[in-house]
């Protein structure tokens, strides 16, 4: 069945304006994108009046980079969401994979959108010590 949705469901400032994109604003799954990111790059702890929001990534990125790393980076990202009220999404699967040549971890969160799809989305992206 099609889906007969016209407008967005959901929208947002888009935080890389002028550098990746001239949109000013970011819609349905961009935004869950860039909500996930916001989440996982951010320290917990660093928000004053919401101090359980972020993950410990950032800190994460500063240890050694090997798999038990990666793996605590994968079981951060599973749970992180809930724990962050983004209740958008359901994810599917998380796989997180060293590049020890480019000091990189890339990651590839796979989720679904129920309000928006019911197709999968997949979100990929690297994190290292730069995005802490």
């Amino acid at each position: 069945m099609a889906d007969m949705r016209i407008s967005p469901l959901y929208s947002d400032i888009n935080l890389y304006v002028g550098r990746f994109s001239n949109k000013e604003l970011v819609y349905d799954n961009d935004a869950i994108n860039q909500n996930i990111f916001l989440i996982i790059t951010t320290p917990i702890r660093s928000k004053w009046f919401r101090i359980r929001y972020g993950s410990n990534i950032p800190a994460y990125l500063f240890e050694p980079m090997d798999e038990m790393t990666s793996n605590r980076i994968k079981r951060e990202i599973q749970s992180l969401l809930s724990r962050n009220q983004e209740l958008r999404v359901k994810i599917l699967t998380v796989d997180v994979y060293p590049n020890y040549q480019t000091q990189l971890y890339a990651v590839s969160i796979t989720y679904s959108a129920p309000n928006i799809s019911g197709d999968p989305v997949e979100f990929q992206f690297g994190l290292n010590k730069q995005n802490a």
